[in-house]
C-alpha cells in the first residue's frame, strides 16, 4: 500500500437508498472517505451534486483560506510624539549645519569637494526637485 499524495475525488458517487454521498481521498493507497457534516455523511440527489461537494471538499483541503486579524492601532502617548518631535528637528538642524554653505545645485561628493548638479525637467512641465 503506497502513501502518495494523489488528492482525487469518485467519479462514481456511492448510491444509498436515500441518494448518492460523495467520496474522496487525499492519498493512492487510502480508502475513499465519505463527505461529512458534524460527523454525519451527506446525501445528494444528484450524482453530480455528490462529485461536486467532494471536489470543493477536496479544493478546500488542499487550498485552505487564510485566515488574518486586523488589530486597532494603540494611542500615541504624549511623550513618544514630543520625542519624535525633538529627532526630527535634530535632523533638520544636523542637515543645516553640514549643507548651510553650499549653493542649493551641488552636494559634496565622495573627496569631499562640491560637485555641480543639473536639474532638469522631469516630464511634461514639472520641474525636478
Amino acid at each position: 500500500m503506497s502513501k502518495e499524495f494523489l488528492p482525487e475525488w469518485c467519479g462514481k458517487a456511492m448510491e444509498t437508498r436515500d441518494g448518492y454521498r460523495a467520496l474522496y481521498r487525499l492519498f493512492e493507497g487510502d480508502a475513499w472517505k465519505m463527505v461529512s457534516k458534524n460527523g454525519r455523511p451527506l446525501v445528494f440527489a444528484q450524482k453530480a451534486e455528490a462529485r461536486a461537494a467532494a471536489r470543493a471538499l477536496v479544493k478546500q483541503i488542499i487550498n485552505p483560506t487564510l485566515r488574518t486579524m486586523h488589530a486597532e492601532a494603540a494611542p500615541v502617548d504624549d511623550e513618544v510624539e514630543a520625542w519624535r518631535r525633538d529627532r526630527d528637528a535634530a535632523i533638520e538642524a544636523e542637515r543645516a549645519s553640514v549643507f548651510r554653505d553650499m549653493p542649493t545645485s551641488a552636494v559634496k561628493g565622495k573627496r569631499g569637494n562640491l560637485v555641480r548638479v543639473e536639474r532638469r525637467r522631469a516630464r511634461r512641465g514639472i520641474a525636478a526637485e
